[in-house]
């Protein structure tokens, strides 16, 4: 590169790289440039046909070496940058991989590049490349299956897994999806928390976003309720069509469980910055993910909106002494039902794009009114209530896709012990009334 095009907005030093941060003025057709150390104002009709104009925003890194300055473009696209926000930015030097420059102007995200970055790593940079808190398209599909009796080993307990995507040397996204709960216990009789037990876990990812470097498999295990779990950071794995990991218990590294809550973050504006001993300080913040309630979306204007209700779903009968199959072989939102003319209370969650999600919006209280079939004498299966939510208003569905929000889910209170209507309900014993069935 031999001159700077646009109109110069921001500069740092990283080591002995100067980085340059071009524009052009979106309101004029005058322009600004360097060519052979001088400045230039022309006319943009005017402009030689040999001098690359294209209206986009540039990032320039000027290696400068004995009063040399050998130049090149880093990134050309449009990154939003305004004249009349200018850049501020800091440089962090980690090694001759990793030079980092922060950067913010008060009128998008806080931005972070890797100056060192090799070229087939530069070759996948986007707009949003750039962000503090990464853009997800939410369209994978994970499923997950409990292999028992396979090599591995686990604590008897619950475990449940986490995701989110990576860029090497990079961002990490926030957790984009949570597994239910999967029960870890033997195929023919029940766990004490002292036991041992074998098996594994196969993960499945489709559809994966590619324009992450990785995904980042966390689990969560517990080996009795309302414990401080034992939580790792299971797996980095790169971005391929079709991911399947085997979890046996033995991979990973174990980390503090509060390291998950603060996994990506929240998209804000900030209006400064600074750096010192190891840590960014960010100043004049401003949220930009909306709350529901914000956007008009309450209890009181789509309670009327939403329509749950209940239908049936049928279910093995269990076998044998022990129904392995129909507990836990299965996750917590395979097994769970609700009890028979009890009330529950609905509402909604929307998911942004940044994978954050809303605070909850109570839609309504709903009583049952499915009973459990009789398992005694009717057919093969159980047939157990599931709810079912409706969500069809395009005025309610419009307002979310507007401010960001690209998926939504039902969620559900359950009453507690003082609130509850049905004190119990269902087989107490599975093994003891397997044993009676079979005598």
């Amino acid at each position: 590169v031999s001159s700077i095009i646009g109109i110069p907005v921001g500069q740092a030093v990283v080591d002995n790289d100067l980085i340059l941060f071009s524009t052009f003025n979106k309101d004029v057709n005058d322009i600004n440039y360097i060519e052979d150390g001088k400045e230039y104002y022309i006319i943009a009709d005017e402009l030689d046909l040999d001098v690359d104009l294209e209206e986009e925003d540039k990032i320039y890194k000027f290696n400068i070496k004995e009063d040399k300055a050998v130049g090149e473009v880093l990134y050309s696209g449009n990154l939003n940058l305004d004249t009349q926000h200018p850049i501020e930015a800091v440089s962090v030097y980690e090694n001759s991989e990793l030079k980092k420059l922060y950067w913010t102007d008060g009128f998008n995200q806080p931005r972070v590049i890797n100056i060192a970055a090799a070229k087939h790593i530069r070759d996948k940079w986007k707009d949003t490349s750039f962000d503090f808190i990464q853009s997800l398209v939410l369209k994978e599909t994970i499923s997950i299956e409990r292999l028992a009796g396979t090599n591995g080993r686990f604590p008897s307990g619950t475990i449940q897994y986490a995701f989110t995507y990576f860029n090497l040397y990079g961002q990490e996204s926030n957790i984009f999806y949570t597994s239910p709960l999967y029960y870890i216990g033997h195929p023919d009789k029940g766990g004490s928390p002292e036991d041992s037990i074998t098996g594994s876990f196969s993960i499945n990812i489709n559809n994966a976003n590619d324009t992450f470097d990785g995904i980042n498999i966390y689990s969560i295990q517990r080996t009795s309720i309302d414990s401080t779990p034992t939580t790792k950071k299971v797996a980095s794995l790169s971005i391929a069509q079709s991911i399947n990991f085997i979890d046996n218990g033995n991979t990973g590294s174990t980390i503090d469980p509060t390291e998950l809550l603060y996994l990506g973050g929240e998209e804000i504006v900030a209006g400064t910055l600074s750096y010192k001993d190891n840590t960014l300080f960010l100043g004049n913040l401003e949220l930009k993910r909306k709350s529901l309630t914000s956007i008009g979306i309450t209890h009181k204007n789509w309670a009327d909106k939403i329509l749950f209700d209940y239908k049936e779903m049928e279910s093995p009968i269990p076998e044998g002494v022990y129904p392995y199959k129909n507990s836990l072989d299965l996750n917590s939102q395979k097994i769970k039902t609700f009890k028979y003319l009890e009330h529950y209370r609905f509402g909604i969650q929307a998911q942004h794009y940044t994978g954050k999600w809303s605070d909850p919006i109570w839609i309504g209280d709903k009583q049952n009114d499915k009973p459990i079939n009789n398992i005694f004498y009717e057919g093969d299966s159980i047939k157990l209530p599931i709810a079912k939510c409706t969500i069809d208003d395009k005025e309610l569905l419009g307002k979310l896709l507007n401010e960001g929000y690209i998926k939504i889910r039902p969620v559900i209170v359950f009453p507690t012990l003082q609130d509850r209507e049905v004190i119990c309900q269902g087989v107490l014993c599975p093994t003891v009334y397997n044993v009676n069935r079979s005598s």
